[in-house]
């Protein structure tokens, strides 16, 4: 969602140079880097179907929207969002103390616009619940299937995390701005996300905040918007929000570094006018200072031409792995000791060194598929696979060489998942297994809380999800008797909360707990 458009032409140079399709993918052919996605809120109205802005707060304003026009006498729609939210925030309080409603969310309470936040989330949660419409199959095949780096995005919505669900996400402009990112397989939230109401840039206090940090965003962007090319969709070429970014950015640069940018910034525009529009012309948008920025211009009513042009930049490696080999490569230059994690090492000792903890190098690729160094795996990397499935290790190797030494410190360490891939799905096949495994198994996760039978004894896992903060669920959790039909709930909750965890350990008294949940999910899931 933007916060609203503006139609200033006295910014734009109308003069612009045909090109054809061919000039379009000649263009990111040429390319060294994969594109980044800039997503607008006419993404989201596209294959969504979501309203637009003033649509939104109608749906949940008290009176009219044109009474907030007439009385506020403005049409600013981030100071009208803030009346609107005053009044939500009155109300809620008012409502008597034994209301639901009211006990389900108080305690997330924290600004006089949380709780317009928080309805406005759960309303458009509603859109990708119901999915995106069949007619759209065949645009979403060809954009998924689309070589890019990353998206950044202004929409709360979770669309994009649906669409690229391998990225890692960063939700809000202070996760960007301070987080190690690695502009590869990342999608930049930031204006917020539906699933943290509080980070949503809302409210006209909300976009002052954020243009206090506006020059550190713009540096953080800066990078990626020269060495990338970036493709705005969803976005008119005079959409307010990407005016200020890209006056920020340009604020940032010589003239040298402006000339970088051409041919990186390529806008697409949607018209509904006649069938199969597709038109590309080079534009000059003249800048503050009189600063001529030259872009791309794609005006059409067709996204599949669009995405079938994007496919020409190839690339063999998928962004989500190529991260993973940057930020292992990242921690290796960065540590004090570099060359003490650093080593030339004949193939056959791979296996055998414990001390490897990331293997690269150029080969054959069947002859080098499986030198995983397995020894040096480290239980995060079992968490993670059991959660997202992307570890692609060989079961057998996690069962010997992995599992008994992660098991020496503690028992809750998933194990269930690789068992039942070789074959051992009850007690007499552990115990008769050919592996000569003996570890115990475990199927008691319950954390250490005061017995909470009497909160859960009617409660669902959906109910113990949505009343309680994230570390009193995961303990609340650990106690309920899980179904079948329970588990893809449970692993959506660690997926989301995963992070917060194990990784930034924003919680980390109850990082312990945490793992124990998901050694539950894996029992439930593929144990006996």
């Amino acid at each position: 969602m933007n916060c609203f458009e503006i139609e200033n032409l006295s910014l734009l140079n109308n003069k612009s140079e045909p090109m054809t399709k061919d000039d379009l993918i000649n263009l990111i052919e040429e390319k060294h880097s994969a594109p980044f996605l800039f997503l607008g809120s006419g993404f989201s109205k596209h294959f969504l179907n979501t309203p637009k802005w003033d649509e939104l707060l109608q749906n949940f304003a008290h009176n009219h929207i044109n009474s907030y026009y007439t009385r506020l006498e403005t049409r600013d729609l981030c100071v009208i969002a803030k009346d609107v939210a005053k009044e939500k925030n009155d109300s809620f309080w008012k409502l008597p103390d034994d209301d639901s409603y009211k006990n389900k969310i108080q305690d997330k309470v924290d600004s006089s616009s949380f709780v317009l936040k928080y309805e406005i989330s759960e309303y458009l949660k509603q859109y990708t619940l119901t999915g995106i419409e069949p007619k759209y199959k065949e645009e979403i095949e060809l954009l998924t299937k689309i070589n890019i780096d990353g998206i950044i995005t202004t929409n709360w919505d979770d669309l994009a995390e649906l669409l690229f669900p391998k990225f890692t996400t960063y939700v809000g402009q202070e996760e960007l701005i301070f987080a190690p990112t690695y502009n590869v397989g990342e999608i930049y939230k930031i204006h917020g996300c539906i699933h943290n109401p509080s980070s949503i840039v809302l409210t006209s206090d909300d976009y002052e905040k954020y243009n206090e940090k506006n020059t550190y965003l713009a540096a953080k962007l800066t990078t990626i918007f020269i060495e990338h090319p970036i493709i705005f969709l969803g976005y008119s070429i005079r959409d307010k929000n990407i005016q200020q970014i890209l006056s920020s950015i340009v604020k940032c640069l010589n003239d040298v570094s402006i000339h970088k940018l051409q041919n990186n910034l390529v806008f697409i525009e949607w018209n509904e006018g006649e069938s199969d529009l597709f038109s590309v012309e080079k534009y000059d948008i003249m800048m503050e200072n009189e600063i001529m920025l030259p872009v791309t211009r794609i005006i059409t009513n067709n996204y599949k031409t669009v995405f079938e042009c994007l496919q020409s930049f190839k690339r063999e490696i998928p962004a989500h792995l190529l991260r993973i080999y940057k930020k292992n490569f990242y921690k290796i230059i960065y540590s004090e000791n570099p060359e003490k994690q650093l080593c030339v090492i004949d193939e056959k000792k791979i296996d055998t060194n414990k001390e490897i903890q990331f293997v690269c190098g150029f080969g054959a690729i069947n002859k080098y598929k499986s030198a995983i160094g397995y020894i040096g795996l480290k239980s995060i990397n079992i968490f993670k696979d059991i959660l997202f499935d992307d570890g692609n290790y060989e079961a057998e190797k996690i069962i010997i060489n992995t599992l008994p030494d992660l098991r020496k410190n503690t028992n809750f360490i998933p194990c269930y998942k690789y068992l039942r891939a070789v074959g051992i799905t009850d007690s007499d096949s552990f115990r008769n297994n050919r592996l000569g495994i003996n570890f115990e198994l475990i199927n008691d996760f319950r954390c250490s809380y005061s017995d909470p039978a009497g909160y859960i004894n009617d409660k669902t896992v959906e109910n113990v999800i949505e009343e309680n903060p994230s570390w009193k669920a995961v303990i609340y959790l650990t106690y309920m008797d899980i179904s079948n039909n329970d588990l893809p709930i449970i692993l959506d909750f660690c997926k989301k909360y995963y992070n917060d965890f194990l990784i930034k350990k924003e919680k980390p008294n109850y990082s312990s707990h945490f793992k124990k949940l998901i050694c539950m999910y894996d029992w439930k899931k593929y144990g006996w």
